[in-house]
C-alpha cells in the first residue's frame, strides 16, 4: 500500500507579504526601529554630554529624566522592562543606547557591562551625586570664607563672590544675599 512512485507532491508556498510589517519578525522589527529612532531623537536634542569629571551631572541627569518621560521610559531608570512586554524591552535597549552616547569613553567604560537602564543610572549615581555633593560643599565653604583684604580690589572680591554663587546656582542650590 505504497503511493506511486511517479506522483510529486508539492507543499504550499509560504505567504508572502508585501508589507515586511505585516508579518510578525517584520512588525516586531518595525517596532523597535520606530522606538529606537524615537528616542535617539529625543535624547539627542535634549541630553548634553556627561563631563569626564561629572560636573555637570545633575543637568545631565535631570534632562535623562526629562527624555524618558517625553518617551514614557521613565519607570525604566529605577527598574527592568516588564517580563513578556517586547514595547518596553525595545525602548530599554534604545534607551540604554542613548545613554551610553552621552558618555564620555572613561565613564562607558564603566557601564558597558550593565544591559539594564535602571543599572547604568545606578552606577553613574552612585559615583556623581557624591562627587557633586562634595564639591558642592567645598564651593559653598569657599563662598563663606571668603573675606576682602584689600579695600581696592573690592570688585574683584564681588566678581569672584558672584562667580562662586553662579556656580553653586548651576548645581540647583540657591544663594540669598543675606
Amino acid at each position: 500500500n505504497l503511493p506511486p512512485t511517479n506522483v510529486n507532491y508539492q507543499l504550499p508556498n509560504p505567504p508572502t507579504f508585501a508589507n515586511p510589517r505585516t508579518s510578525v519578525h517584520g512588525l516586531l522589527t518595525a517596532m523597535s526601529l520606530d522606538i529606537s529612532d524615537k528616542v535617539g531623537k529625543t535624547f539627542d536634542k535634549q541630553v548634553p554630554m556627561l563631563k569626564d569629571n561629572g560636573s555637570n551631572w545633575r543637568e545631565w541627569s535631570a534632562r535623562i529624566r526629562v527624555s524618558a518621560i517625553l518617551v514614557a521610559g521613565l519607570p525604566l531608570l529605577t527598574g527592568p522592562p516588564a517580563a513578556n512586554n517586547n514595547d518596553q524591552s525595545f525602548l530599554s535597549t534604545a534607551m540604554f543606547g542613548a545613554i551610553c552616547a552621552k558618555l564620555p569613553s572613561v565613564v562607558f567604560n564603566k557601564v558597558m557591562t550593565h544591559t539594564f537602564v535602571h543599572e547604568t543610572m545606578a552606577v553613574l549615581k552612585a559615583d556623581y551625586d557624591v562627587q557633586t555633593n562634595i564639591g558642592q560643599s567645598v564651593t559653598m565653604r569657599d563662598l563663606f570664607s571668603k573675606s576682602c583684604t584689600k579695600d581696592l580690589e573690592v570688585d574683584k572680591h564681588l566678581d569672584s563672590m558672584l562667580e562662586i554663587r553662579a556656580k553653586l546656582a548651576e548645581a540647583g542650590m540657591t544663594v540669598t544675599d543675606e
